[in-house]
């Protein structure tokens, strides 16, 4: 009885081993299934760490972007408020530079003109107040003529070149017994009145003359009056000023 039992005994072991053998490729491919899925969720989960992370990064990148972006904006603003602030200091100066100027010159001119009001006076003093003089008188005219007579010409033209360095030039019409009767046929007023005229068409004959031979610039004076001759003379005088 004990034999049998030892040896059902060694029956059941040697059916045992083959039945634990064949199931142990199965535990370790189970096993490794196991393995494989816990490292893709291991990997999953890295994957998903670091794609917040990165995320987070780009958030954080894109917002440093976007401050730096508004901050140039407004670097820029500022610097072109500044230099618009700069151009408006500059204007200003300019402008009250400008005034000063505008003030000395009228300053100036003030000072200009009155030092030219005293040399125009002093001018005016000595042109028409000077005792120096040289004349020449032409007594040769016909009865109420106006042009030069031939004989007082070269001695007319003379005068002029000797004294072409002169101030000014006066003329004194003077008017004889002759030029009066001419026009006694007219009432006193009327005769007067054509007394005047042929004395300033004398003098308008003499400034033609003067200004052909010494030119347009020279300064050349009369009286309102005409001088009536004691000797009967008829013509001008003339007087050249320094």
């Amino acid at each position: 009885m004990a034999k049998i039992s030892k040896e059902l005994n060694s029956i059941l072991n040697e059916n045992k081993d083959p039945v634990e053998e064949n199931h142990s490729p199965l535990n370790f491919i189970l096993l490794l299934i196991l393995a494989v899925i816990a490292i893709y969720f291991a990997v999953m989960y890295f994957d998903i760490k670091n794609e917040k992370t990165n995320s987070n990064d780009t958030q954080k990148y894109k917002k440093i972007i976007k401050e730096n972006v508004v901050l140039n904006e407004d670097n820029k603003r500022i610097k072109k408020e500044l230099d618009e602030l700069k151009i408006k200091k500059i204007a200003i100066k300019d402008t009250q530079e400008l005034e000063k100027l505008k003030k000395e010159n009228k300053q100036l001119k003030i000072k200009i003109e009155k030092l030219n009001n005293n040399q125009q006076n002093k001018n005016f003093k000595q042109l028409y107040f000077s005792e120096n003089s040289k004349v020449l008188k032409c007594y040769e005219y016909e009865s109420a003529s106006t042009t030069i007579p031939s004989v007082c010409s070269n001695k007319f033209e003379s005068f002029l070149n000797e004294n072409q360095k002169a101030l000014r030039f006066q003329v004194i019409p003077v008017l004889s017994s002759k030029d009066i009767k001419a026009f006694e046929k007219f009432d006193e007023n009327t005769q007067d009145l054509l007394l005047n005229g042929v004395s300033t068409k004398r003098i308008s004959e003499l400034l033609w003359e003067m200004k052909k031979i010494l030119g347009n610039d020279i300064i050349l004076t009369s009286n309102s009056y005409y001088v009536k001759s004691k000797q009967d003379n008829s013509g001008f005088i003339l007087k050249a000023y320094y």
